[in-house]
């Protein structure tokens, strides 16, 4: 026995207004709710445009398709895809009592290739009954508890648990399907690497930071930065930086107003002295000069 009205709950629940975007799958609920019924009952052959997922929480009913019909039980779910004609009928006198979903579920242009496979179980799979081997009744106990009480931050846990219905759903209707391995992965130990070491240095533009302070950081040897930046770059960990504080130094001369002076201090120069023999060794000309030039070419480029 549930410690809440399911009744009450079921009529909480179907008033929300539930769409959310699955990593690309738009999906939005017609309704979420349960149907109880006790003695001679039966539903109409019908349609629909959408997903209806049928949890069997409580007794037994007949389905009957055009092709065929199947028993579904308690414990057990089926799924009827759009255009499948479906008619349900009562079993015995016992009550039955069903969780259904009815949802629209639109595939966007970025839809993960995994979603995309879970929609391909919901449309293709034939409908007949699946052992709810993934806690999709469970699931929805919870999702009626959600809306019964209302607590802070209820509507996202539904949210949440709906999808996870959808998604077990499909598990069950494909137990032993293995999904193609194109969920997002972190990188390659060297790639992940490289880009700690991109991040540490971006990070430390303003600061005097050299190869050594790069390997402390990364717990490595400076061999093994070195090797790791070449492979990513082809020039030295040494070498990267000083590209890096170039490309910084040419921004905000382009960009600020600041003075050579306080540009220097900002990129961790000893002095401005350095900064210009710097800039002038990447540049082929001092940092003023470059500043000039800039300038000069944005007011051709307003007056043209």
């Amino acid at each position: 026995m549930l410690p809440f009205d399911l009744s009450a709950a079921s009529q909480k629940l179907s008033s929300l207004a539930l769409s959310f975007d699955a990593d690309g799958l738009d999906i939005h609920f017609y309704w979420f709710r349960i149907m109880r019924q006790i003695g001679a009952w039966k539903i109409t052959k019908h349609g629909h445009s959408s997903y209806e997922i049928h949890i069997i929480a409580k007794g037994t009913c007949r389905v009957t398709l055009e092709d065929g019909e199947f028993l579904a039980k308690e414990g057990e779910l089926y799924v009827t895809p759009p255009g499948v004609l479906h008619e349900q009928t009562g079993i015995g006198v016992e009550e039955f009592m069903e969780f259904g979903i009815n949802c629209d579920i639109k595939q966007k242009a970025d839809c993960a290739e995994a979603e995309q496979t879970l929609l391909k179980i919901l449309t293709e799979t034939p409908c007949r009954p699946f052992e709810d081997s993934f806690g999709a009744t469970n699931l929805f106990r919870m999702a009626l508890e959600e809306a019964f009480y209302q607590r802070p931050g209820f509507f996202g846990n539904i949210k949440h648990v709906a999808c996870l219905i959808i998604r077990n759903t499909a598990r069950a209707l494909a137990k032993e399907l293995i999904l193609p391995d194109t969920v997002p992965l972190k990188k390659r130990k060297e790639e992940f690497r490289f880009s700690e070491i991109e991040r540490f240095i971006s990070d430390n533009l303003t600061n005097p930071v050299s190869a050594r302070d790069v390997a402390e950081y990364m717990h490595l040897s400076q061999r093994q930065v070195n090797r790791i930046v070449l492979n990513a770059k082809g020039v030295t960990t040494r070498d990267y930086i000083s590209e890096r504080k170039f490309e910084k130094a040419k921004e905000l001369l382009k960009n600020t107003g600041l003075f050579i002076r306080e540009i220097s201090d900002k990129l961790g120069f000893s002095s401005e002295y350095y900064f210009n023999q710097f800039f002038k060794r990447m540049e082929g000309y001092p940092p003023a000069h470059f500043r000039k030039g800039t300038l000069m070419s944005e007011n051709l480029k307003k007056k043209s």
